[in-house]
């Protein structure tokens, strides 16, 4: 009875291993840098929930959400992905072809040179030496080393390239690249706006996955409301426009609109009310008010 109590203990381990996990479920989300000479973007790529059926094969629609050097924001789509067993594939729109995007269908000795759609340099010196796994919410994920230490280059399946790891740089759809200095990276992966996965596990303190906003904590903290609590006049001071504050009672109830960073309170009674701020990009954010009257 024991025996066939662990045999049947070890199938269903070794099967839910074997799983090949879906790379698009749960709202996936990857945060993500590129650092060229221009300067420094901090970008997510999400999935906006629509789907797009192209030459017969369904694809999700991958956006890209973030801010660039010069402080201008952007909320752009970037590609139609798919998943086709243990490879992540996409639409080419120029090409009309249905292409090869990453390729985590790897074993031992198996080089990048066929793994990924793009590289800088050459992959054929990445070679896969040592390959493990990492649960990532409820699922495994494979893991690929390219040498014989934990500390080398790897790949996490569905996630991407680990941070600037031996001058080798690469994110989710990124092109690889060796000793370019592209400085591409990608910082953690999370699912419904949740990090379950750092690129480096001894800092996970640089990590924004909120899509929903796309603002960092440090840009909302940025954002300030005063005075607060108020009586007359209310000002957010801002470094990104401002298009349009609305102001919400308790109850849901919406008080009054301005279109400035400026709005007139002196009409309202006297409690508690939610500040909507909506920003250039569809960027949004709530602040709490208190009105003193």
């Amino acid at each position: 009875m024991r025996l066939i109590t662990f045999i049947a203990f070890l199938h269903l381990t070794v099967h839910s291993i074997a799983q090949i996990p879906n790379y698009f479920a749960h709202s996936p989300s990857w945060h993500c840098t590129e650092a060229p000479s221009g300067g420094y973007t901090t970008y997510n790529y999400y999935l906006s929930g629509n789907d797009s059926v192209v030459g017969g094969f369904t694809y999700h629609q991958l956006w890209t959400k973030g801010i660039t050097p010069w402080s201008t924001y952007f909320n752009q789509f970037k590609l139609l992905v798919r998943q086709d067993g243990q490879s992540i594939r996409y639409y080419d729109a120029n090409m009309h072809a249905d292409l090869l995007l990453s390729n985590y269908d790897l074993v031992v000795g198996d080089s990048l040179k066929h793994a990924h759609n793009a590289v800088f340099g050459d992959l054929d010196t990445l070679v896969v030496q040592k390959i493990d796994s990492i649960i990532i919410g409820s699922e495994y994920r494979k893991q690929f080393y390219f040498d014989t230490l934990n500390a080398g280059v790897l790949i996490t399946e569905g996630i991407g390239f680990q941070l600037h790891e031996n001058m080798v740089e690469g994110e989710f759809i990124a092109p690889i690249a060796i000793a370019f200095g592209t400085g591409y990276g990608i910082h953690c992966y999370g699912q419904n706006a949740s990090s379950l996965w750092h690129s480096d596990a001894s800092d996970t303190t640089f990590c924004d996955l909120d899509i929903t906003l796309g603002l960092t904590a440090y840009e909302k903290s940025k954002i300030i409301l005063f005075p607060n609590p108020a009586s007359n006049e209310i000002t957010i001071s801002s470094a990104i426009e401002i298009q349009e504050i609305t102001i919400i009672a308790i109850d849901g109830k919406e008080c009054l609109k301005s279109y400035s960073n400026k709005a007139d309170i002196s009409s309202l009674a006297h409690g508690f009310y939610v500040v909507k701020i909506k920003m250039v990009n569809d960027l949004t954010l709530e602040k709490s008010l208190l009105v003193q009257q």
